[in-house]
């Protein structure tokens, strides 16, 4: 590390920057605050924007959830080598991914349980399907707002 000072700080960078990205991804999905593209769904009613909702949920789940044990096993099978100059195995630099891959499938399949029982709900006549989701996204802006004044 002596020997190489910029090579060590751009090594703890590049590491940061790999864990701060993994692990605020998921929050971001939690929040509703990631960024999506509405062009069409916008325009659809409310059924249709549900059945987009199911759809596209439904594919992210199916592609996280095999993608989940290869990615652990490549992480896992990565402690055999380690960083150049700091010598930290490459599966705890690495390990961020399976986190972010773990808590993303959760709340992907949060949200389409929540979407299913809302169709259940919707065809059974006990709540409207057009009730929007913005409604929890500001509950959930509110309740962060406040949480940082504490």
């Amino acid at each position: 590390v002596a020997n190489a000072p910029i090579n060590a700080c751009y090594e703890l960078c590049l590491t940061g920057l790999v864990w701060c990205l993994l692990l605020s991804a998921p929050y971001a999905a939690r929040t509703h605050t990631n960024v999506c593209f509405t062009l069409v769904y916008d325009h659809l009613k409310p059924v249709g924007q549900m059945i987009f909702r199911l759809l596209g949920t439904g594919f992210l789940i199916f592609c996280f959830g095999i993608m989940f044990f290869p990615c652990l096993d490549w992480v896992l099978f990565m402690h055999r080598k380690y960083t150049a100059v700091l010598h930290v195995r490459m599966d705890i630099i690495y390990f961020p991914f399976v986190v972010f891959n773990f808590l993303t499938l959760c709340h992907l399949l949060y949200d389409f349980i929540r979407d299913i029982v809302r169709c259940v709900r919707a065809i059974t006549g006990k709540e409207p399907l057009h009730k929007d989701l913005s409604s929890e996204v500001a509950a959930i802006e509110a309740e962060m707002e406040g949480g940082t004044d504490a």
